[in-house]
């Protein structure tokens, strides 16, 4: 079992990396385009046009503006803080179990959201999204994992006493 938990726990500081990156690089630019170097600005929209991803593109909705500035105000910090206690492990980190399992719901309500309008939305009607079946499927086998991914955080934090054991030791 512990063997498990410890892979359990190196897939979700992955998972804690690569949204730490994909919000700098992408989220942040719709709440402060002024701070992008122009090079991160067409990385950034290159990869919009060539993955077809509607949140993405101009014309954003207002619930994603709203979800975005929640992912740079209150993801970051815990992901900053979620980092380094999943490469420590320490038992002094418990107190990590409520922010984790914040952002897993956190998480997975926004990628519900994205899935859903993903899926729902009639996108060849419109000037930016996905105009193709392979387009939806390309764009959700992004979204789904990240989904699965924090919900396995959730039940990691949720459903264990103690994220890490060991000796606390007194100051």
């Amino acid at each position: 079992m512990g063997i498990l938990v410890r892979v359990v726990d190196w897939v979700l500081l992955l998972f804690c990396l690569s949204h730490l990156a994909a919000i700098v690089i992408f989220d942040g630019q719709v709440l402060f385009p002024q701070l992008y170097p122009q090079s991160v600005k067409d990385f950034a929209k290159k990869t919009a046009e060539e993955m077809q991803d509607p949140f993405s593109m101009p014309n954003k909705a207002p619930w994603y503006l709203v979800l975005t500035a929640l992912e740079v105000f209150f993801k970051v910090p815990i992901l900053l803080l979620a980092i380094p206690a999943f490469l420590v492990q320490s038992a002094r980190l418990n107190y990590m179990r409520i922010p984790l399992i914040m952002l897993a719901v956190e998480t997975i309500t926004t990628m519900l959201m994205m899935t859903a309008e993903t899926i729902m939305v009639d996108y060849s009607k419109l000037p930016y999204g996905p105009k193709t079946p392979e387009k939806v499927n390309g764009i959700l086998a992004i979204y789904i994992p990240f989904m699965a991914v924090a919900l396995v955080m959730l039940l990691r934090a949720w459903m264990t006493p103690r994220m890490w054991y060991g000796k606390v030791k007194s100051a």
